[in-house]
Formats: C-alpha cells, sequence, structure tokens
C-alpha cells in the first residue's frame, strides 16, 4: 500500500481518538496567546460597592407610615398644618388672610352705601309727593266742599317695614299732621312749636309709663297718611317738613286766589304753584333695620324743590350725604344755607321737634 506525504498544516494534529490531558494545577494553556481570568479569592467573586449590580434592599419597616409627631390631632388639621409651616409661610398666609377680611369690609361698605342712597332717593320721591297732596288736600276743603283750607305748612313722619314683595325688602310709609289756616298756623315758628309742646308733653306722659304712639289711635299726632300700617313691624326713620310758602308769597292770600279761579284757570294756576320740604332721617338711614343712632346733626339732611314752572334741572333734590354711588362724597357746606326763606326760618324748631322724636321713639 502506498503511503502519501502530509501536508505540512496536517504535521502536528492529533488523531481523532486522542485528546491532551491537562493538569489542572498548572495554568491553562492558551493556544491564541490570551491569558486566562485570574484566580477567584475564597468564597467566590463579590462587587466593589461602586458596582453593585442591584440598590441594597431596603430597610426592615420601609412600608409603614411614620410615626406621629407627639401631641398632634389628626382631628385638627389646621393645628397639624401650622406645626409645618414655617414663619415666612405663616405670615404670608395671614397677611393674605388679612386682605380678604379687607376686601370684604370694603363690599359691605359698599352695599351699606348703596342702601344708604336708595333709601334718601325713596325719601325725597315720598316727601314731594306729601306735598304734592298738601297743594291738592288744601284746594279739594276749599272749592269743593266750601271749607276753610290748610296752612302752609305740614309734619310728615317716616316709617320703614319689611316687605318682602319690595325689591329692596323693605316699604315706606308716611303719616302726616295739617293744620287748618289760622293765625296760628301761618307762621312756620307758631306752627312749629304749637306741635312741639304737643309732642312734648305726649312723650312726657310716655316717660311715666304710658307708651305713646304718634300715629294713635289715642293722643294721635297725624291726621292723614297710612295710619293702618303694621305697628309691630315698622319703625321711625325720620321726620320732614314741607312748604307751600315759597319765596315771598304768602299762602292765605295765594290759596284765596286759586279758590276764586274758574275751572281751567285753576288747572293752569294749581299746576305750577312751587313747594318746598327737609327731612332729617335718623342714621340708622343707611340700614332701615340697623338701630337708630345719631343726633339731628348728624342725620341725612335731603331738600326737595318742587317748582313746574321751571325745567327738570331745578326740580331739585339735595342732600349732605350721597345721592350717587358714583360720587360718594358729601357736601362741604350745612344744607340749611340753602333752604328757602320760610324753611330757614323754622329750620331751628324742626331739629328740636325731630329731636323730640328720635329720643323718644328709639326706646
Amino acid at each position: 500500500m502506498t503511503s502519501h506525504p502530509q501536508h505540512p498544516d496536517q504535521q502536528h494534529q492529533y488523531p481523532y481518538d486522542v485528546q491532551p490531558r491537562w493538569n489542572p494545577a498548572s495554568p491553562p494553556h492558551d493556544p491564541y496567546g490570551v491569558s486566562a481570568p485570574p484566580p477567584q479569592p475564597p468564597g467566590g467573586w463579590q462587587a466593589s460597592p461602586q458596582h453593585q449590580p442591584w440598590p441594597p434592599a431596603p430597610a426592615p419597616g420601609w412600608d409603614q407610615p411614620p410615626a406621629p409627631t407627639p401631641g398632634w390631632d389628626r382631628h385638627e388639621p389646621q393645628a397639624a398644618e401650622r406645626q409645618w409651616r414655617s414663619a415666612a409661610e405663616q405670615e404670608a398666609a395671614d397677611r393674605a388672610e388679612a386682605w380678604r377680611r379687607a376686601e370684604r369690609a370694603k363690599i359691605e361698605q359698599r352695599e351699606a352705601e348703596k342702601r344708604g342712597v336708595e333709601l334718601r332717593l325713596r325719601v325725597a320721591y315720598e316727601m314731594r309727593m306729601v306735598n304734592m297732596r298738601h297743594l291738592d288736600y288744601c284746594m279739594h276743603k276749599m272749592r269743593a266742599l266750601r271749607q276753610p283750607g290748610l296752612a302752609a305748612h305740614g309734619v310728615t313722619l317716616f316709617y320703614s317695614g319689611p316687605d318682602q314683595q319690595e325689591p329692596s325688602g323693605y316699604r315706606l310709609y308716611t303719616v302726616t299732621r295739617f293744620e287748618l289756616i289760622s293765625p296760628d298756623t301761618n307762621d312756620i315758628v307758631s306752627f312749629l312749636q304749637g306741635l312741639t309742646g304737643t309732642a312734648q308733653r305726649f312723650s312726657g306722659d310716655a316717660t311715666r309709663g304710658q307708651r305713646w304712639d304718634p300715629r294713635g289711635p289715642e293722643r294721635s299726632f297725624v291726621n292723614f297718611g297710612d295710619r293702618e300700617m303694621p305697628r309691630d313691624s315698622t319703625r321711625y326713620i325720620g321726620l320732614g317738613v314741607d312748604t307751600l310758602e315759597v319765596g315771598d308769597r304768602k299762602w292765605p292770600a295765594t290759596a284765596e286766589w286759586l279758590a276764586r279761579l274758574d275751572d281751567y284757570s285753576y288747572g293752569q294756576a294749581l299746576y305750577g304753584q312751587p313747594g318746598e320740604s327737609v327731612v332729617l332721617l335718623t342714621d340708622g338711614v343707611i340700614d332701615p333695620q340697623a338701630p337708630l343712632r345719631g343726633t339731628p346733626e348728624e342725620a341725612s339732611v335731603i331738600r326737595v324743590v318742587r317748582d313746574d314752572n321751571k325745567p327738570s334741572r331745578y326740580q331739585s333734590v339735595t342732600c349732605n350725604k350721597p345721592l350717587d354711588l358714583g360720587n360718594p362724597v358729601g357736601r362741604s357746606t350745612p344744607l340749611s344755607n340753602d333752604l328757602g326763606n320760610t324753611l330757614r326760618t323754622g329750620w331751628p324748631y324742626i331739629q328740636n321737634l325731630a329731636r323730640i322724636f328720635q329720643q323718644h321713639l328709639a326706646g
């Protein structure tokens, strides 16, 4: 059998049935020149703290809530909140609360001013209507009933009471005292002095235990108006005085002249007959349901001029306190300086009468 020479790459190959045997104590053979891994230390391989394969295990009890702070009450969250707040946070919270209180006070003040303006305008309108009815009643007695007419001056008491049918929640009532024409009632000073004596006498009896109500029925001070108003739910809020004697015109002569006119001329003349009124409200006026306070010198004073001969701008309503929310500044001069001659003459007596009613009806 002829043998063939071996290829140079096959000269050092082992036969298939022969395997190398390594000595475990000697380093392993590396046929490619790469050193083997270094020997492991006893106990196996351990990673350094910088090369941990996963995070360390949590401490025991990590999934339990922390123990409450001593003295903390879970039923008082506001107290607990104050415990963890810093001083700066608490100061900021206090400033915010003070700002909210100031804003609420401003809103309440604006609402009070709005109620005050509304009440003054309503009182002015009612006083103008009283002055018109005063003229109408007087002419009715003289022309239709052929009776003596009414004096030029009248005194009106204002009351307010709750009424859910009104947008404002209250209703105004008026009761008035008129007198017949006579020498004692033609002059406003004599007229007011007589009524002041009557009010002092009746209110003096009340101080001795006898309650006096100016609306009657016993010892009534008034004879026109809403005398059937509810008594228990209404309260006195002010006094007004009106007059038909404006300028240099003396009322008795004017009334006689009006009574002699024919119907056509009378209608024209009556339409042009002017009038003037003044009202002193108890302030209390800002809120009709608030307690009475203040004095006649501190009250809201409203002047109403009715003169249909002049343009509407002369149908003036002036007051020492605001009548317009857009102009909340009151007058700097006394309103009594603007009154006509008749009311200016009787102004001290008007104040005195208003003081008597306020002192008596405030209790």
